[in-house]
C-alpha cells in the first residue's frame, strides 16, 4: 500500500511504501509556475511534470505500480 504525507512548510508530498515511512519512494512538488513536478526516488529515478496535482499523482502511481520494488517488499501493486 502506498502512503503519502504532505510537509506543512514546503507543500512537498512524499510517497512511502508499505510500512517504510521514513524513506520516500516518490514525491510531488508544485513549482512557482503552477506546474507539479513528480519524481520517483527508486529504480531509474524517472521524473515528469503535469498541470495538476491529480495528474502528477496518477503518473507517479502508474509508474510505481510497475516497479519491482513492490515485488521485493511483498506489497500489493499501487493503483
Amino acid at each position: 500500500m502506498l502512503h503519502k504525507r504532505t510537509c506543512p512548510l514546503t507543500g512537498l508530498i512524499n510517497y512511502y511504501e508499505c510500512d517504510e515511512r521514513l524513506l520516500p519512494i516518490g514525491s510531488i512538488a508544485e513549482e512557482a509556475s503552477g506546474r507539479f513536478v513528480w519524481r520517483i526516488h527508486v529504480g531509474d529515478g524517472e521524473a515528469g511534470a503535469a498541470g495538476s496535482r491529480r495528474a502528477a499523482e496518477a503518473a507517479l502511481r502508474r509508474l510505481l505500480a510497475h516497479d519491482a520494488v513492490h515485488e521485493r517488499a511483498g506489497c500489493e501493486p499501487v493503483g
